[in-house]
C-alpha cells in the first residue's frame, strides 16, 4: 500500500491477490488455485510490477518452482504453493490486506536551535578588489539581452493560462523551505516544512518548542507585519525558499508578563541544555 501508486493500481493489485487467497481458502485441495505462472500477462501487470508483491507471496508461502508451461510443455517459472502451507495465516494476511491503509510520510522538521552569538551578522569578508563590480563585454550584453526580452513579454498579449504557467515556473522549483523564528532574547529555531504546508504548520512547530504555551504572534522580519493567514501556504505568502520570522507574545500577554518580577523564558529548557 504505502510503496506504490496510483491507487487504482495498488486497489487492481489488492483485488486480485485476495482473489488468489480466496480461490486458495475456498477450494484448499485444488493444485491448479495454489500455482501462478510468473510470465501471465494479467499476474505481469497487476501484481508483480508493484513493490512488495514478491515479499508477500513468500509469506503467504509460495515458492518459485520450474514446471512444465501450459503450451509447449516447456519448463517455467510458477509460485507454487505448497500443500502443507499454512491456511490460517493465509487468511489472516487476506484480512490484513483488505484492510490496510498507506501510511503517509511525516516530514523531519530537523529543529535547530541558534544561540544568539551564531544568530548575529555573518563575519566581514574584508575589502573587495577595485575590478569586482567591473564587468565584461559579453556579461554586458546579456544583462542587456535579458531586460530586452523582459520588456518583450511585457507588452506581448498573453492569456490568463500563460501568465499563471509563468508564475508557477517558480513555484515548482522548491519542494522545501527552511523556517527559522527569532525571539526576543536573541534565540532562533530553525524547522524544514514542505512549501505546501500553511502556516499553521509553523505555528504549531513554534509552539511544541515553548516553555509556556501562550498565545502568540508571528510577525514579518522585514515589514514588521502579523502573518495571520494560517491556512495559506508558505509558497502563496511568499515565504519560500527560505524566511526569517520574528516572535512575540500577544499583546494582552506581554502586559501581563511585563508586570512579572523575572522574564518568562520562551523555549524549553530542554532545548538550552
Amino acid at each position: 500500500h504505502t510503496c506504490n501508486s496510483p491507487r487504482d493500481r495498488v486497489q487492481l493489485c489488492v483485488d486480485t491477490l485476495c482473489k488468489y487467497m480466496d480461490n486458495i481458502l475456498q477450494n484448499p485441495s485444488e493444485e491448479k488455485y495454489r500455482k501462478i505462472r510468473k510470465s501471465n500477462k494479467a499476474f505481469q501487470e497487476r501484481v508483480a510490477s508493484l513493490e512488495g508483491t514478491e515479499d508477500l507471496l513468500i509469506d503467504m508461502g509460495f515458492q518459485v518452482r520450474s514446471l512444465p508451461g501450459p503450451n509447449d510443455g516447456a519448463d517455467e517459472d510458477f509460485w507454487v504453493l505448497d500443500e502443507a502451507a499454512d491456511i490460517e495465516h493465509l487468511a489472516m494476511l487476506q484480512d490484513s490486506l483488505k484492510s490496510c491503509e498507506p501510511l503517509s510520510a511525516e516530514l523531519d522538521r530537523s529543529l535547530q536551535v541558534i544561540p544568539p552569538s551564531a544568530g548575529g551578522p555573518p563575519p566581514s569578508i574584508g575589502p573587495l578588489p577595485p575590478d569586482f563590480f567591473s564587468l565584461t563585454a559579453d556579461e554586458v550584453k546579456r544583462e542587456q539581452q535579458s531586460r530586452s526580452d523582459g520588456v518583450e513579454r511585457e507588452m506581448m498579449l498573453r492569456t490568463k493560462a500563460m501568465r499563471e504557467k509563468e508564475a508557477g515556473i517558480g513555484k515548482r522549483k522548491y519542494k522545501y523551505c527552511l523556517i527559522r523564528i527569532r525571539f526576543p532574547d536573541g534565540y532562533i529555531i530553525q524547522g524544514t516544512f514542505s512549501v505546501h504546508e500553511p502556516l499553521s504548520s509553523v505555528s504549531e512547530f513554534v509552539a511544541d518548542n515553548l516553555e509556556t504555551p501562550l498565545p502568540f504572534l508571528l510577525l514579518d522580519s522585514v515589514n514588521g507585519a502579523k502573518l495571520t493567514e494560517m491556512e495559506s501556504s508558505l509558497q502563496d505568502l511568499k515565504l519560500i525558499p527560505a524566511s526569517l520570522l520574528n516572535f512575540c507574545w500577544e499583546p494582552e500577554i506581554e502586559a501581563d508578563l511585563a508586570s512579572q518580577p523575572s522574564a518568562l523564558p520562551f523555549l524549553k529548557s530542554s532545548l538550552l541544555s
